[in-house]
């Protein structure tokens, strides 16, 4: 993790490293504990969604967690992509607060049989 920071302090400057460190420990804390597979990261351009994409990147992951057994964790960043992820099988886990004007929505489902 201290190579990522390095990384993103050298190429968007010291104060956006610090601010990417501070996030990584918010969300980090909230890690659970279980063995789980995890969604690091799905984004789309707004003229992308809507169109199955988001499904077509999901869903790997969820019929890996499914094929091992284990629940899948991610962290939602924006409240319009919860029910998306609901409508996958994810519920609410816990809130994370990352400031006090900015939270995100940690998401955990339970591998399907």
């Amino acid at each position: 993790m201290v190579e990522i920071i390095s990384i993103v302090s050298h190429f968007a400057g010291e104060e956006s490293g610090k601010r990417f460190e501070h996030l990584i420990q918010k969300v980090g804390a909230h890690e659970p504990k279980q063995t789980h597979c995890e969604v690091f990261f799905i984004g789309l351009k707004p003229s992308a969604r809507g169109k199955g994409i988001g499904k077509s990147l999901l869903k790997p992951v969820l019929d890996y967690a499914d094929t091992k057994q284990v629940g899948c964790y991610l962290v939602s960043s924006s409240p319009r992509n919860i029910s998306f992820y609901e409508r996958h099988g994810f519920q609410k886990f816990c809130p994370i607060e990352i400031s006090d004007s900015y939270s995100m929505t940690g998401m955990w489902r339970d591998f399907a049989n």
